[in-house]
């Protein structure tokens, strides 16, 4: 919980998660056209495309979320569904890759079960000699056996010994034969997959045209293989919807039909509003008696949104919404103040006199506006140009190169306050993370870095799972080879982050390891000191405490 008593967790995260995925705030008429989706889904038997499209950072990553949430907790004895979210690859190659990592979010446990149980001749035979392995076999041939299923490389003689599959999926005909029998086999329980995929514009961004087309020929062969119970909705980045449809081929527009996409639209200061407060009250912990607005009060809140609404270039979106108030809840909320005055939001840095600035130690007066505006333009350039080589970034390190490159230095709220126009502008990005000792820190990332730094969290995810403990060291050889100054802290900040989404837990301070490794962990390390203790006590030498 936090500390000041106002939140649970931090409701200014930008980054979308299952664990928020319950949260729903404002935007009621998006909600409507979600939750009717929901009950197409469930209550129809037909395979289905849907499209959400919207502008970067309104919402489309947590509105999947919600719909997998929706589904999830809507399940009846006659109409079940197994949704899963997968991020569209950042070098997709090939259909492969996609289908890596839609098998590897279904469960395989039930998913072995259902291809045991299928009477369907159209399943693969090599499918239905995993799923026996995966049921029956030792500890070892279903580890074999699953890497098979997520096309992985398993040793042909192995797999041949542990499963009497003769080859692995390696190509996307392959791939696409195996998944539309694994869809297969879940309809003949009535059981619906729905693959929700984010980030679809990626493939339209995929060269050469031949790799795009049979990218999406695949996507398109699999509603061919799988008239019932299959579905995926569609992510996409985009301003304007019919940019968003033209990301598909036409094959794929026909099976959408008539059905109406599911947008984002900016929101206006009324709906801006109304959305805050629903967020601040799902992040509440239980028993708080307090305002709604708390702790900003709503007087600052119309302030930041009638900011936020007349900023160049920042549209009224969540994230710019929660980039605002994220710093304003860091910077002005201290151990003697409970709530942040509308004042200083207007006078823009927090603390300052609205008619004095503070730079580089020399006091620059609001009437000469030019000369401050030159002072702003040059700490903005410096926080660019020094953000943009390194993945991440703590305020005090950025500080910190943002003087060296200028050579002068910068008072720290003046810092905070050009820093946050960044923030609002969507320049820049602010991620929570979790120290060890509980409490949330937050670094810094150039939105040029973002896609690099959820493709870091994902291999980090794998790496985790694969090895169950990972020191810092480790990972950062892993995701930079050569070290350099940076690399160690980036390592560091994508595996707290990921403890605080709740994928990773803190063995010491350097060490981490999967959720439910923590007490396999603290064995491992008590066993050692045993094994040292026995081995000093049989050489008399002191025993270790």
């Amino acid at each position: 919980m936090s500390d000041d008593g106002f939140f649970r967790a931090s409701p200014f995260s930008l980054t979308a998660s299952p664990e928020t995925a319950a949260c729903w705030a404002g935007r009621k008429s998006v909600l409507t056209r979600l939750e009717r989706l929901k009950r197409s889904l469930i209550q129809r038997s037909d395979s289905s495309l849907d499209l959400i499209w919207a502008n970067l950072g309104a919402g489309k990553s947590h509105a999947l979320f919600h719909l997998e949430y929706l589904l999830k907790n809507s399940h009846t004895d006659s109409t079940k569904a197994i949704p899963i979210f997968v991020e569209m690859p950042d070098q997709l190659r090939r259909f492969h890759d996609l289908y890596s990592r839609i098998v590897s979010e279904i469960p395989t446990d039930t998913l072995a079960q259902c291809i045991l149980n299928a009477q369907n001749p159209s399943i693969p035979e090599d499918l239905q000699r995993c799923a026996r392995t995966l049921v029956y076999g030792t500890g070892e041939e279903k580890a074999i056996a699953k890497q098979w299923l997520l096309g992985q490389r398993p040793g042909l003689r192995e797999l041949r010994a542990s499963t009497s599959i003769q080859s692995r999926i390696e190509d996307d005909p392959q791939a696409c034969d195996i998944l539309s029998g694994i869809i297969a086999a879940l309809a003949e329980k009535e059981v619906r997959l729905v693959v929700l995929i984010d980030e679809f514009q990626r493939v339209a961004l995929l060269k050469p045209q031949y790799r795009r087309d049979a990218v999406l020929s695949n996507v398109r062969s699999l509603f061919s293989h799988s008239p019932r119970y299959f579905s995926v909705v569609l992510a996409v980045k985009s301003r304007i919807e019919q940019t968003a449809m033209d990301m598909m081929s036409e094959e794929l527009r026909t099976l959408m039909g008539v059905r109406p996409c599911v947008s984002l639209p900016e929101m206006s200061e009324e709906e801006a509003l109304e959305f805050v407060i629903e967020r601040f009250r799902f992040f509440r912990p239980d028993g708080y008696l307090g305002n709604e607005e708390a702790p900003f009060g709503k007087e600052t809140l119309d302030t930041v949104i009638r900011h936020v609404a007349r900023a160049d270039g920042a549209p009224l979106i969540p994230r710019t919404i929660l980039q605002a108030l994220g710093w304003i809840y860091d910077a002005a909320v201290t151990d003697d103040s409970d709530e942040v005055s509308p004042a200083a939001i207007r006078s823009g840095d927090f603390g300052a006199t609205p008619a004095t600035r503070r730079l580089g130690g020399v006091t620059i007066y609001a009437p000469d506006e030019r000369e401050m505006t030159r002072a702003f333009g040059t700490v903005v350039e410096a926080i660019n140009f020094c953000s943009k080589p390194h993945l991440s970034l703590m305020r005090v390190a950025l500080n910190s190169q943002v003087r060296d490159h200028l050579n002068i230095t910068i008072d720290r709220r003046i810092f905070g306050a050009i820093l946050a126009s960044q923030l609002r502008l969507g320049i820049m990005d602010s991620i929570p993370c979790a120290a060890i000792t509980g409490r949330v820190f937050r670094i810094y990332i150039h939105t040029e870095q973002l896609d690099t730094f959820q493709r870091h969290l994902a291999t980090t995810v794998d790496e985790l799972r694969l090895r169950r403990v990972i020191h810092v060291t480790d990972l950062e050889e892993k995701l930079f080879g050569d070290r350099r100054w940076g690399t160690w802290s980036s390592a560091f900040h994508i595996l707290t982050r990921l403890v605080q989404i709740g994928r990773a837990r803190y063995v010491t301070e350097n060490s981490f390891c999967w959720p439910l490794e923590i007490e396999h962990a603290i064995n491992k390390h008590l066993r050692r000191v045993r094994v040292v203790r026995a081995s000093r006590l049989a050489n008399n030498q002191e025993p270790v405490n």
